[in-house]
């Protein structure tokens, strides 16, 4: 299944003594226009959900929420086995 070309902010981190100066809106800004000049239409951006002031932060400059997903891990038990031992 093929999706829309889209960008994704991997990760936007405003240091707290920067909050409130709307650098993080810049930021997305021009990542938004940088978009569209290469006619993307979708941008997209992934954060933690314990980071309650993200969400409020893109809703607020026009996110919407699309879907949340819960990431589950394991710890596997491995064994390197060195070269000289195969």
């Amino acid at each position: 299944m093929a999706s829309d070309p889209f960008v994704e902010i991997a990760g936007l981190i405003v240091g707290s003594a920067y909050h409130n100066l709307k650098i993080g809106k810049q930021l997305t800004d021009r990542i938004k226009l940088c978009a569209e000049r290469h006619q993307v239409k979708k941008l997209k951006v992934r954060y933690n959900i314990k980071r309650t002031e993200s969400h409020q932060f893109y809703e607020r400059i026009g996110f919407k929420a699309h879907k949340c997903l819960i990431k589950f891990e394991i710890e596997l038990n491995i064994f390197l086995v060195s070269d000289r031992n195969v």
